[in-house]
Parts: C-alpha cells; sequence; structure tokens
C-alpha cells in the first residue's frame, strides 16, 4: 500500500507526486474524476515512475535492468517467465525421477525377499571362503606329509653315508696293516739274509712305498667321495630348507611344520657334519 504526502496551498490541499523521491505537489485536477498523482511538467507519469521503482529494487538488490528490459518489460517477463516455466518443469522431472528411486529403494528396503537374497549371498560367500580355507589345509597337510618323506629318504642317506664311511675305515685300516706286514716281511728278509740287506731293503722299500701309495690313493679317493657326498648332502638339506620355509609360509598351523622342519634339518645337518669329518681324517 502506497502512502501519499499531501502539500498545502493557499486555496486547496493536494497530494504530493508519487514518483520516487519527488516532493512537489500532483498536477491540480481539471474537471471531476480522480484527481492526478503525478506533478506535471516533469515526466512523472505512472510508468515512469514504475521503471523508477523497478530500477531502484534493482539498485538495492545489486542486479542489472537490461536495455532490452527496460524498453519491453512485459515481453522479457514473458520470454524470462517462459524460461523459468521450462526449468522448472525440467527441475520437476528431475524430483520426480528421484522420488521415482526413492521409492523403488524404500520397496527394496521393506522387502523381507531382497533381505533374504543378500542373507544368501552373505552364506554363500562364507562357505566359499570356508571351502577355500579347507582346499588350503589339505594342501599343507599334503606338504607336510612330503616333509616327513623328505625326512626319512635323508635319514636313509645319512645312514648310507655311514655304513660307506665304515667300510672306507674299514679298508684304510687293511691298508695300514699292509703296510705293516710289508715292514715286518723287510725286516724278516733282513735277518735272514744280511749278506742281500741292500737288495732286501729296496724290495721292502718298494713294496712299502706302492702299500702306502696305494693306501693313500684310496684314502684320498675315498675323502673325495666323503667330500662329494657331504656337499650333495647340504645341498639337499638347503633344498629341506627351502621347501620347508615354503611350507611354513603356506601352512595355516606354522608350529605343525616347524617340529618336523627343525628335526629335518638338524639330521641333514648331522649328517652332512659326519661325512666331512670322516673326510678330514
Amino acid at each position: 500500500m502506497t502512502s501519499k504526502k499531501t502539500t498545502t496551498t493557499s486555496s486547496t490541499v493536494r497530494p504530493t507526486c508519487n514518483y520516487p523521491g519527488c516532493d512537489q505537489p500532483a498536477a491540480q485536477p481539471e474537471g471531476p474524476g480522480r484527481p492526478p498523482e503525478y506533478c506535471a511538467g516533469r515526466g512523472h507519469t505512472r510508468a515512469s515512475a514504475w521503471k523508477e521503482r523497478r530500477r531502484l529494487n534493482a539498485e538495492k538488490s545489486g542486479t542489472t535492468i537490461s536495455a532490452a528490459d527496460d524498453a519491453s518489460p512485459v515481453t522479457m517477463a514473458k520470454v524470462a517467465g517462459a524460461e523459468l516455466l521450462r526449468s522448472l518443469r525440467t527441475e520437476a522431472d528431475r524430483i520426480a525421477a528421484l522420488g521415482k528411486d526413492l521409492r523403488e529403494r524404500i520397496d527394496v528396503l521393506t522387502d523381507p525377499t531382497a533381505a533374504e537374497a543378500e542373507v544368501e549371498a552373505v552364506r554363500a560367500a562364507a562357505e566359499q571362503r570356508a571351502a577355500t580355507a579347507e582346499a588350503k589345509a589339505a594342501d599343507a597337510e599334503r606338504r607336510a606329509a612330503q616333509a616327513d618323506q623328505f625326512r626319512t629318504e635323508a635319514d636313509a642317506a645319512a645312514e648310507q653315508m655311514r655304513e660307506e664311511l665304515t667300510a672306507a675305515q674299514d679298508r684304510a685300516t687293511a691298508a695300514e696293516q699292509r703296510a705293516q706286514a710289508a715292514e715286518a716281511d723287510r725286516d724278516a728278509a733282513v735277518a735272514k739274509a744280511q749278506a742281500e740287506t741292500e737288495r732286501v731293503r729296496a724290495d721292502a722299500a718298494r713294496v712299502l712305498g706302492e702299500a702306502r701309495a696305494d693306501a693313500a690313493r684310496e684314502r684320498e679317493e675315498l675323502r673325495a667321495d666323503l667330500r662329494a657326498r657331504a656337499e650333495r648332502a647340504e645341498r639337499q638339506a638347503d633344498a629341506y630348507r627351502d621347501e620347508l620355509a615354503q611350507l611354513r609360509a603356506a601352512s595355516p598351523d606354522p608350529v605343525a611344520v616347524e617340529a618336523p622342519a627343525r628335526a629335518a634339518r638338524r639330521g641333514t645337518r648331522g649328517q652332512a657334519a659326519q661325512a666331512r669329518t670322516a673326510a678330514d681324517q
């Protein structure tokens, strides 16, 4: 509601011009009817007053009125209104789509069948994980059995090495005994035939040298064979350790694999040490 100011003259009281910011009195009425609302001679009319109020409102709100909008406000209002209406319809369609999607989500949330389907999917996934774990456990047991078999084979190889070492030591003892017997024969020959001392000594020395050479050669061959066996045992022990390390990494129960693994390593290291000791004697 627009309040009107009044201006008092000597004869009549007239309202103040309704143009924003104008304090002049409205024009003098020229006849019966509605009295003028704007002053005369300054271009203050209903249309110019509307534009001025619109300009002031735009200035207050920080907006700008274009020249086209100022010249054709009704047409531009129709165009802007149509554009806003299209935007509103587009937004309404988007909101309707969101509402439809929301209703579908709510239907799924309130549908007991959907919950049962999700529970079934979770159960199936759990069963699959359990089956995978059982398969891994079975594989670990198989590898543990293989480790036991490798340990048995290592024990058997060590026992064979001990037997061969004993036989080699027996051969070395026999060679030494033959050397001692040759020395005894030499001494006996010297006692029997002092006139042939030099020849007998030479023969005995030759026989003794050959016997010692044979014994040394046989001992060196035995030591080389024992060293080779010790090296093979160490390589086999390294292979066992690598395999057992893989078993421990893949086994769900490292303790179950660690005990036989330690026993296998101790047995293999002991066998290799025995072979090296025998080779060095």
